[in-house]
């Protein structure tokens, strides 16, 4: 039998073998030292050739076992090659995503945070205009009761005009006021002649040019053609039957001139007037028709004017007149003249935003043009007509009106609507790094734990390795001691046997022949 590429002979087998010794002609079933001799010489003989066959199949058992141990390294790389390629590639899918999600959180609470700012801004805006609002109605409460009766009128002056409106101006944040009363055509010459008489009795405040304009002279006048000043006395003034010229105004330049000019000769500035003048008469039949209607506050029916130019102010972009109707104190209902104040419309963004806010468009739109502020560091930094904020912002406008509109239904006046949206430059400045540093973070986090795996995996492979090749070791080494030490002890063994079968048989012989 072979057994571990080594035969093994068993005593039984040995004993009934016949063995041929070479060169003999018949087989010797042993006796004496001769029998015993080649016995021996003859399982010499057998042992080596069987030796050597065993040999050879051991050594083609041997020679498969590399490769089948080769195949299981190579598929066992692969598999960890794909493990490894497989987190890597799901790590990354999972960092873009976070970075993805970090990103729109960002882009969110921008545009949260720009809604909030919005609401405070258009309410800051709001609060600013109902502040000019009711501050021009107190100036016209003021000269209300200075010339309480309509009798009076248009030829009255407000006393202490210059500091009643330098404490007005301020609760107000009005850079100018001014007022101008309501004239018919026929009564132009009588009110022009009140007008002079005025500027002459103050001679320490108005130059002696005041309200005289080359080349007509004295009197009220409007912007004839090739924009120069003619006196609007002739048949267009007639046409139009009203005229509000400026008189009292201009509180740092008594020479200013503006005075006398006709606001209704300019189409933007009747247009304003009409609504307001309109707007009174409705309340007034409203009130005289049904006394229980609530009378409506005193700064009911002021309006304003659509972008219109203003000389003073013209650098510093769209400007509009604000107007506020002035009723005699006996007569409430009955409109003898107008508040008016210019506004320039950068001065409604002044201490609206933080000084560190940048990137808002504020579109302020009328019935007939658009303007688009430019936001930065909380301030105006620029100006430009027309709608030029980026569209995709669109679903983030804040907008609100800034003319009034409670008696709009009684006479329509120009509207004015103010929307904000945010620039790109707004959303990045609440774009950070984190979403980047984050994404990479949790990469290279991944990254690290698989190389600490492959690393762990490499040194338990290593204890693997050296166990094995230290069970080879044990396993190769006891065949070479089952080869190299059973096989002659069989051959002692089996020689005793011999030796033990010859005294054997000699006993017996002895025991025969007595």
């Amino acid at each position: 039998m072979v057994v571990g590429g080594a035969v093994k002979v068993g005593v039984s087998e040995v004993t009934q073998q016949e063995v041929v010794t070479p060169g003999a002609s018949e087989p010797t079933t042993g006796g004496g030292m001769r029998g015993l001799l080649q016995p021996l010489s003859s399982l010499s003989f057998i042992r080596t050739d069987s030796t050597i066959e065993g040999t050879r199949s051991g050594s083609t058992m041997i020679s498969s076992a590399p490769t089948g141990k080769r195949s299981y390294r190579r598929l066992a790389l692969a598999s960890r090659i794909t493990l490894v390629v497989f987190l890597l590639v799901l790590a990354t899918l999972a960092s873009l995503l976070l970075y993805r999600v970090l990103k729109w959180n960002e882009t969110r609470f921008a545009k949260e945070q720009f809604v909030s700012m919005g609401d405070r801004a258009s309410q800051s805006v709001l609060n600013l205009v109902s502040r000019k609002r009711l501050s021009m109605a107190s100036f016209s409460a003021v000269i209300s009761e200075q010339h309480p009766n309509p009798e009076m009128w248009p030829n009255v002056h407000v006393d202490g005009f210059g500091r009643i409106v330098d404490v007005i101006a301020k609760s107000g944040l009005h850079e100018q006021m001014g007022f101008a009363p309501i004239l018919s055509y026929d009564g132009l010459r009588e009110w022009e002649d009140h007008a002079y008489a005025y500027f002459l009795s103050r001679p320490d405040y108005f130059p002696n040019n005041t309200a005289v304009n080359p080349p007509f002279g004295r009197g009220v006048w409007r912007i004839g053609p090739n924009k120069t000043r003619v006196h609007d006395n002739d048949e267009l003034t007639r046409d139009r039957g009203l005229l509000l010229p400026v008189f009292q105004c201009c509180i740092d330049n008594p020479g200013d001139r503006i005075r006398l000019f006709n606001l209704y000769s300019e189409p933007k500035r009747r247009k304003a007037i009409d609504g307001v003048i309109n707007c009174t008469r409705s309340l007034r039949e409203r009130y005289l028709f049904n006394e229980s209607v609530n009378r409506f506050p005193d700064y009911s029916c002021g309006s304003q004017t659509e972008f219109t130019r203003i000389v003073r102010f013209e650098h510093r972009g769209p400007a509009a007149v604000m107007m506020q109707p002035i009723f005699p104190a006996d007569d409430p209902w009955n409109i003898a003249g107008i508040v008016l104040s210019p506004i320039v419309y950068d001065e409604i963004f002044e201490d609206v935003f933080d000084r560190d806010l940048t990137g808002v468009h504020a579109v302020l739109e009328s019935e007939e043009s658009k303007y688009t502020y430019t936001i930065t560091d909380g301030l105006v930094e620029s100006f430009q007509k027309g709608d030029v904020h980026d569209a995709q912002f669109n679903d983030l406008a804040q907008s609100t009106y800034l003319t009034w509109t409670d008696l709009e239904d009684i006479a329509p006046m120009p509207r004015l609507k103010l929307t904000m949206y945010p620039t790109d430059g707004y959303i990045k400045a609440y774009s950070t790094d984190n979403p980047l540093n984050a994404a990479l973070a949790a990469l290279f986090a991944v990254i690290f734990a698989t190389m600490l795996f492959l690393l762990y995996d490499f040194f338990v492979r290593s204890e693997i390795s050296e166990r094995r090749q230290l069970l080879d070791a044990k396993r190769r080494f006891v065949r070479y001691v089952s080869h190299e030490v059973r096989t002659p002890l069989n051959a002692v063994i089996m020689g005793l046997a011999c030796l033990r079968s010859d005294l054997d048989n000699q006993r017996l012989v002895n025991s025969s022949e007595e």
